[in-house]
């Protein structure tokens, strides 16, 4: 036989290439993925939409009386702005602070105690911005 045989050897640079490519997509998707997952539980969407509706009822309330009470609870909303107050998921009422000028409606979670992670994060409304 006269003739040369030419092996292809297939360089394992790709594949590294490829793992590591992999790695780097897993440690970014799964900290914001589990991140994400963290600010879809149920109660923090329920807290966001009491939030809605204490702030609309507060402005209508506003609009009529040309001013809103100071710190205290929100029994002066009901029944006339609302048929009831609602309760944070953990069966309290929302904090309520008013300063002349700004709203201030929050819960501090499941715990009740300021600070927290998780269930037990605080949730706020301040100035219109929910945290």
């Amino acid at each position: 036989m006269t003739g040369t045989s030419q092996q292809v050897v297939s360089s394992p640079r790709p594949a590294r290439l490829l793992l590591v490519v992999a790695l780097v997509l897993c440690a970014v998707a799964v900290p914001t993925t589990l991140a994400l997952r963290g600010e879809q539980h149920p109660s923090y969407a329920r807290v966001h939409a009491d939030f809605a509706v204490l702030n609309a009822a507060l402005e209508k309330y506003r609009a009529a009386q040309g001013t809103l009470p100071e710190d205290g609870a929100l029994d002066f909303l009901v029944p006339d702005y609302l048929p009831e107050l609602p309760v944070d998921p953990w069966g309290r009422p929302y904090v309520y602070l008013y300063n002349g000028q700004q709203v201030f409606l929050a819960t501090f979670g499941e715990d009740g105690l300021r600070g927290g992670s998780g269930v037990e994060q605080d949730h706020t409304i301040h100035d219109g911005h929910t945290h």
